[in-house]
């Protein structure tokens, strides 16, 4: 294992631990590791607001996961 994937390792894991060891979302907590260690996050490098990870999942999930259909007009 390499120094770069050694350190994304434990970062994931930190954020993991940091959300409550939530089951089944290693792969975000993986990527979200990836950016800050490669310098992409822009709340890791302090350029934006810092989100923890519940809240960048948030932030994603809202912008993949469509809102239900709105009630019809036409009720019976």
């Amino acid at each position: 294992m390499s120094d770069r994937e050694a350190q994304i390792k434990q970062r994931a894991y930190e954020l993991w631990i940091q959300a409550g060891e939530p089951e089944g979302s290693s792969d975000q907590f993986w990527y979200q590791a990836e950016k800050e260690i490669d310098g992409d996050d822009p709340a890791a490098s302090g350029k934006g607001a810092a989100l923890t990870p519940a809240e960048e999942l948030e932030k994603q999930l809202e912008d993949t996961i469509p809102a239900s259909d709105p009630p019809s007009a036409l009720l019976p």
